[in-house]
């Protein structure tokens, strides 16, 4: 049907850019599943990720750029949930308040940085949709610029690969860049303050 194609299509754009192709490698054969946009919430038109049933909710989203940089992220929150990386969002965890933002934290930004990166790949494929979105994107273009600095800083140029090296050079710039640059962290702080108020705090 449309929607089984519409996702076909999109793991097929997704996977030139490596990291896309390492990540449906690593959840093959799991539990994670691709919904429909308003399966939980009707006419909802932002991708998210619920732990809780496996499922990356991606709506049909016109803007090609955002669909691709925004469903990247909620795969990387996919991923992160089939190793074992998610547990904050367990109502019967015993996590202390500092310790599930802390997950929070790293979560996000491991996703951030993680669709950046991708977007950065999929625009040496020849798809820049997603890289001009985040360029743009208040929350998201720290995030780029450090990245992409980081790589040029190191003389990698455009079509140029760059080493391991470099490569983690410019994801941990823009991790970086997620915590002191942009509005990340007080976004994440405010949503999730109703969820860690009747946890304790770490003594």
């Amino acid at each position: 049907n449309n929607i089984e194609g519409f996702y076909a299509a999109f793991r097929q754009h997704a996977i030139k850019a490596p990291l896309m192709n390492q990540l449906f490698h690593d959840v093959s054969g799991s539990d994670i599943t691709l919904c429909h946009g308003d399966v939980d919430i009707q006419d909802n038109r932002s991708p998210y990720y619920r732990a809780g049933v496996k499922a990356a909710v991606l709506p049909m989203i016109a803007n090609q750029g955002y669909f691709l940089g925004a469903s990247s992220e909620e795969m990387r929150h996919a991923w992160q949930d089939h190793h074992g990386m998610i547990t904050g969002d367990d109502a019967d965890s015993d996590q202390s308040r500092q310790a599930y933002m802390a997950e929070v934290f790293m979560a996000e930004a491991d996703g951030a940085t993680f669709a950046v990166a991708t977007a950065y790949q999929l625009r040496e494929a020849g798809d820049a949709s997603a890289w001009a979105f985040f360029s743009q994107s208040d929350y998201h273009a720290p995030i780029a610029q450090a990245f992409e600095a980081s790589l040029r800083d190191a003389g990698v140029g455009e079509g140029d690969a760059p080493s391991n090296a470099q490569w983690r050079d410019a994801m941990r710039a823009g991790f970086t860049a997620w915590y002191e640059d942009g509005g990340f962290p007080a976004f994440y702080a405010d949503y999730n303050a109703k969820r860690i108020e009747d946890r304790a705090d770490t003594t």
